[in-house]
C-alpha cells in the first residue's frame, strides 16, 4: 500500500519570499525524497515569511486542520530540515506532539529520526542549536541595524517619499523619489506656513493630490499625523526603542529642520486639552502583548457597534492573517492578570532564601576581589620595573631613533600601569554593601510578591517595568489558545525554581556567572 505524505516548507525572510529561492528549493528536495521512498504527496503546506519561533503559523495550522479532516489516514510529514519545522525548542516539542498524536510520522531528507535514547538526545540537541541560531541571528541583525542607525542611516523599510539607492560611499541611502516626495513636501511646508490650519486640511490636500497623480489610496488622519511628525522628512534619524536619539541623517530631507520644528510647535499647540488623564490606561496591554501569528505588538481601540463602542485589541500588520481580528479587551486583560496572579507571584520565604544566596555570593565576590587586588599590585610593580629599566637605557642612548622608540614604549607602559591602578582603586563596596544590596532586593521583592497589585497601579512606566522584569520576550496571545506557554525571564525562572524545588536552574551557577 502506497504511503501518503504531506510536505511542509517555511522561510522566515520576506526577501526569500520575494526572490522565490527558499520554499521552492525546499519543496523540490522534499518531493524528490518522497519519490525515492515511493510516497504519494497528498498536499504541500507553505509558510512564507513566518518565524520558526511561532507555534500557530498559518500553514502549520492548515496542516493540522487537514489532518483533523482526514482522521482515518496515516500521513508522513516531510520537511527539508528540523530548522524549517521549528526554531524554538518548546514549539518544536509541541508541534511534534500535535502531529504524532494524530498518527503521523516525521521524516526529513537532512535528518534521520531515531527512537533510541541516543537518537532522542540528538534530536533535542539539534532543536536547541536551531533555537540558539535563531536568537543569535536576530541579535546580530539588530546589532548591525543599530550600528547603521547610529551612523545616520535608516536600515528598515523606507517611508513613502523615499527609496533606497545603493551607492559606493554609503551603501543603501534614502533618496527622494516619486510623487509622494513632492506631495509631502508641499503638505508639510503648507502646514508650517499656515496655508493649512488643521491636520484635516492637510489630509484633504494630500488625498486630493493622490487623486490627481492617480494614486489609488487615501491617507487616514493617523497617517497624516505620522507624515507631519516623521523626523526623517527633515533629514534626521532617530529610533528610541533601541536608544538611538535624534541625529543628523546621511540622507537629504524633504523639508528643512526649521520647517519641521515649526510644524511640531503648531501640533503641540493644537493638542486637545480635554483628553482624558487616564487615556493611556484605556488599553493597559497596548504594545505589551504580541500577535501569536506575526509576532508584532497588538494595539487597541474602541470599535463602534450598533448602539455603543466596544473596547478591543487587534493586530494591524498588513501581512498578518489575523489583521483586524478583534480580541475583547476585558477578556485579554483578565487572562493576563490571572497569568500574573497564578504564575508570577513568588512567596516571601523563597524570596528570603534567594536574598540570602545573593548576599552570600556578593560576599564571596568581595573576598575574591581582595585576591585579585594582590595580583594587580604585583602587575603594577612589574610594569614600574620595566619603566625604570627603559628610562635608564633612555638616559644613556645618543641615537635619536632609539630614543624615540623608547619614548613610545614608556608611554605605552605608563598607560597600561594607569589602567591597572584605576582598577585597583575600584572597590565593590563603593557601589553596594551587603546591606544596600539587601535593601534593593527588598524593594524588588515587593513587586515579585504582588505583581498584580503593582500592575493595577495604572502607571504606564511601572507596567513597562513589570513586563521587562517578568518576561524574556513579550507574551503572545492567540484568539483560541490565549497566552499558552509563556517564557518568563531567567531571574523569575530561578526564583520559581526555589519555590518548586527544581534545583536545575540554581545549579547552573557553576556554568554561567550571575552577573
Amino acid at each position: 500500500m502506497t504511503k501518503k505524505a504531506l510536505i511542509y516548507c517555511r522561510v522566515s525572510s520576506q526577501k526569500q519570499v520575494q526572490e522565490g529561492s527558499g520554499n521552492k528549493s525546499q519543496e523540490q528536495r522534499c518531493e524528490e525524497y518522497c519519490r525515492y521512498n515511493s510516497y504519494k504527496v497528498a498536499k504541500v503546506f507553505v509558510d512564507d515569511g513566518i518565524s520558526g519561533g511561532l507555534f500557530d503559523s498559518p500553514a502549520m495550522k492548515k496542516l493540522i486542520d487537514y489532518l483533523d479532516q482526514n482522521p482515518t489516514e496515516s500521513y508522513i510529514i516531510v520537511f527539508d530540515d528540523l530548522s524549517r519545522f521549528a526554531r524554538d525548542v518548546l514549539v518544536y516539542i509541541r508541534l511534534k506532539k500535535e502531529l504524532i498524536d494524530r498518527g503521523c510520522k516525521l521524516e526529513s531528507p537532512n535528518f534521520k529520526f531515531d527512537e533510541s535514547e541516543e537518537g532522542e538526545v540528538m534530536e533535542l540537541m539539534t532543536a536547541v542549536f536551531n533555537q540558539y541560531d535563531r536568537k543569535k541571528n536576530r541579535r546580530q541583525v539588530i546589532q548591525k541595524q543599530k550600528a547603521r542607525l547610529e551612523q545616520g542611516y535608516w536600515p528598515f523599510c523606507y517611508p513613502k517619499g523615499f527609496v533606497n539607492v545603493r551607492t559606493k560611499k554609503h551603501g543603501k541611502l534614502l533618496t527622494r523619489s516619486g510623487p509622494y516626495a513632492t506631495i509631502y513636501t508641499q503638505a508639510i511646508e503648507g502646514f508650517a506656513d499656515n496655508l493649512f490650519y488643521t491636520q484635516i486640511e492637510v489630509q484633504n490636500f494630500i488625498n486630493s493630490e493622490y487623486a490627481k497623480q492617480g494614486i489609488k489610496e487615501t491617507l487616514s488622519a493617523n497617517g497624516t499625523n505620522k507624515v507631519l511628525k516623521n523626523v526623517m522628512y527633515a533629514g534626521k534619524i532617530e529610533y528610541l526603542p533601541w536608544g538611538v536619539e535624534r541625529r543628523e541623517g546621511q540622507h537629504k530631507g524633504l523639508v528643512s529642520i526649521e520647517t519641521f520644528n515649526k510644524v511640531q510647535e503648531k501640533l503641540e499647540k493644537n493638542v486637545k486639552r480635554s483628553r482624558r488623564a487616564d487615556y493611556t490606561n484605556e488599553f493597559a496591554l497596548r504594545g505589551f502583548v504580541n500577535c501569536s501569528v506575526c509576532g508584532k505588538p497588538l494595539t487597541g481601540s474602541f470599535n463602534k457597534g450598533r448602539n455603543k463602542y466596544y473596547p478591543n485589541y487587534f493586530c494591524k500588520q498588513n501581512d498578518c492573517i489575523r489583521k483586524w481580528k478583534s480580541i475583547n479587551r476585558d477578556k485579554l486583560e483578565t487572562e493576563f492578570e490571572n497569568l500574573l496572579k497564578t504564575e508570577g507571584s513568588i512567596k516571601k520565604p523563597y524570596l528570603e532564601l534567594a536574598k540570602a544566596v545573593l548576599i552570600d555570593i556578593w560576599n564571596t565576590r568581595i573576598k575574591e576581589s581582595k585576591v585579585d587586588k594582590k595580583a594587580l599590585k604585583t602587575q603594577i610593580l612589574g610594569l614600574q620595573e620595566q619603566i625604570d629599566l627603559i628610562l635608564d637605557r633612555y638616559s644613556k642612548t645618543s641615537d635619536d631613533s632609539i630614543a624615540e622608540s623608547l619614548e613610545v614604549k614608556i608611554k605605552s607602559l605608563k598607560v597600561e600601569k594607569n589602567n591597572l591602578e584605576s582598577n585597583l582603586k575600584k572597590d565593590p563596596k563603593e557601589f553596594y554593601t551587603a546591606e544596600k544590596l539587601g535593601t534593593a532586593f527588598d524593594q524588588v521583592s515587593e513587586i515579585l510578591q504582588n505583581p498584580l497589585t503593582v500592575w493595577k497601579s495604572e502607571n504606564v512606566e511601572t507596567r513597562g517595568t513589570i513586563i521587562n522584569m517578568y518576561f524574556e520576550e513579550l507574551p503572545s496571545y492567540d484568539l483560541e489558545a490565549g497566552f499558552g506557554t509563556t517564557t518568563f525571564s531567567y531571574p523569575i525562572r530561578v526564583l520559581q525554581g526555589f519555590e518548586s524545588g527544581k534545583n536545575q536552574l540554581v545549579e547552573m551557577r557553576g556554568v554561567e556567572p550571575l552577573c
